[in-house]
């Protein structure tokens, strides 16, 4: 891992304390694992994605539509607060 990665893991984990906002965008920690934290992360939303499966299919398409949205807002909140664009 290079050194401006490392250092940004190290801010979010230390910001998702103080935010619950990047709290929530780092998946309650899930994904700040060193090695594929895309990986853990995705296994970390599956319970919710099992529990949106028996929703009618409106319901299921309307909270994927919000969670959708509100990931780009807290997306743009955490790239505002550790000043590094999601490109890493």
């Amino acid at each position: 891992m290079n050194a401006e990665k490392e250092a940004a893991y190290k801010k979010l984990a230390q910001l998702s304390k103080e935010d619950p906002l990047v709290k929530i965008g780092v998946g309650f920690g899930s994904g700040l694992f060193e090695k594929c934290p895309g990986t853990i992360g995705t296994i970390a939303a599956c319970p919710l994605v099992y529990c949106l499966s028996f929703t009618p299919i409106y319901i299921y398409l309307t909270l994927t539509a919000i969670i959708f949205l509100a990931g780009i807002k807290i997306c743009n909140h955490i790239e505002k607060k550790i000043n590094i664009h999601n490109s890493l």
